[in-house]
């Protein structure tokens, strides 16, 4: 993922309500899957959850992230 020079309150933005609404895990998965690109079912893996949950898990903290921006 590239970010330009543009982006950087925009960034600086989401990092924080990262931090702030999310739990260690929930920002884990996110990262994992947007920024590094890992599946699901490798993130999944890595934190001891069955596919499915990484992915439920993912879609409850997007929709905590807009519903709280």
């Amino acid at each position: 993922m590239r970010i330009g020079r543009r982006s950087g309150p925009l960034l600086d933005d989401l990092l924080l309500n990262l931090r702030l609404k999310l739990s260690d895990e929930d920002r884990r998965i996110l990262v994992e899957h947007f920024i590094k690109e890992r599946t699901l079912a490798d993130i999944g893996n890595r934190l001891g959850l069955k596919p499915a949950t990484a992915q439920k898990r993912s879609v409850r903290a997007l929709e905590k992230l807009l519903l709280f921006n």
